[in-house]
């Protein structure tokens, strides 16, 4: 059976050992590469965890109960009997406000608040739900309500709205 045995040819070892070192290079070059973009997930995920949740939650959809719109009440001579007109108006959403004093001294640098409108507020603020919005009832001129709009950045938990109020005349 001297047909079928394995006869290495010249060069054989020194083609396997080059075979061999660029495996080895290769599995290092792996491994090397997959073991940094695991040490930056880790990075990522356990030590800027904090960072990326808020920035997520900023860019998540908020669900907000928005009331309907009322139609106009009308006489038999086509005046207006009930119109709607537009308030402008914050709320305060509990989960995203990390320190209560802090917005409210802000918020009275642009508003000017009274006194028991910020007792109301932080007495009021303790009892609700983590994501619930209390809404300071205060009607905002436009000034006002851009002022606030254009600072949101400082404001965490600040949520500037427009709503309806129904006036009868």
């Amino acid at each position: 059976m001297k047909f079928f045995e394995h006869r290495p040819t010249e060069g054989y070892q020194t083609k396997l050992s080059i075979i061999n070192r660029r495996k080895a290079i290769l599995t290092t070059a792996k491994y090397t590469f997959f073991g940094l973009i695991g040490i930056r997930l880790l990075w990522l995920q356990v030590f800027q965890k904090n960072k990326y949740s808020i920035l997520s939650d900023r860019n998540r959809f908020k669900e907000w109960k928005i009331a309907a719109e009322r139609g106009l009440i009308l006489d038999r001579f086509n005046n207006k009997i009930a119109e709607n007109r537009q308030l402008y108006r914050i709320a305060l959403i509990k989960g995203d406000v990390t320190d209560l004093e802090l917005v409210l001294t802000t918020l009275n640098k642009f508003l000017r608040l009274d006194n028991e409108i910020i007792e109301k507020t932080k007495t009021d603020f303790i009892k609700l739900r983590k994501f619930q919005p209390y809404v300071i009832n205060k009607n905002l001129t436009w000034a006002e309500f851009s002022k606030i709009n254009s600072n949101l950045f400082i404001l965490n938990g600040v949520q500037p709205f427009i709503s309806m109020e129904r006036h009868y005349n």
